[in-house]
């Protein structure tokens, strides 16, 4: 688990990952939570991604909460595959509903080699957020 630089002292940010073995090849699962508080914030966060995931050598997969403001945002990370993308949105967060909108914050990001064969919302309210999933081919 390595920190995210945040302004928060209310939620420590982090990437996570750990390495699994699919039929003999080792894949690297990223997890992570960017913050919400603001864009500049952020920004420095996603340079952090892009980096890291410049340098993995292994097949891996990037999950989280981005807390974009923007689908724009997600043109941070380059040589990567997005499900939840600008000609697929997923609206993952509904909010309360004061500001009437959806957002497609959380995603799932797949090196170039991995394949994402299939995706969809979880149908499920037991969060604030709803769980995207795919599919995702060695």
């Amino acid at each position: 688990m390595v920190p995210l630089e945040t302004r928060s002292e209310d939620e420590d940010r982090v990437l996570a990952s750990a390495v699994i073995t699919v039929d003999g090849q080792a894949v690297k699962i990223y997890n992570t939570h960017l913050s919400f508080e603001d864009t500049a914030q952020r920004q420095k966060q996603w340079a952090f991604l892009a980096k890291t995931l410049a340098d993995e050598t292994l097949p891996f997969v990037l999950t989280g909460d981005f807390n974009i403001s923007d689908v724009a945002e997600y043109d941070n990370l380059t040589g990567v595959t997005a499900v939840n993308n600008a000609e697929t949105q997923y609206a993952t967060y509904l909010g309360d509903g004061s500001d009437g909108g959806t957002h497609c914050i959380d995603n799932i990001f797949v090196s170039d080699k991995l394949t994402v064969t299939n995706h969809r919302l979880a149908d499920t309210t037991a969060s604030d957020h709803r769980p995207l999933v795919a599919t995702v081919q060695l």
